[in-house]
């Protein structure tokens, strides 16, 4: 399996959908929409994990 090199650009624009997606996610819980309550749990990970990456890069 190959390293596959992320930019700066693309970092952001993944982390801009994590948070719409967490943002989403948190106005369906007050609704109480939400099926699935890990969810947003799995976005604010992908989010810290996605600032990780951009500090390395």
């Amino acid at each position: 399996m190959t390293a596959v090199k992320t930019t700066n650009e693309e970092i952001a624009r993944q982390i801009a959908d994590c948070r719409d997606t967490l943002r989403a996610y948190r106005l369906n819980k007050a609704g109480g929409k939400v099926k699935n309550v890990k969810e947003g749990m799995n976005a604010k990970r992908a989010i810290a994990r996605l600032m990780t990456k951009a500090r390395k890069v």
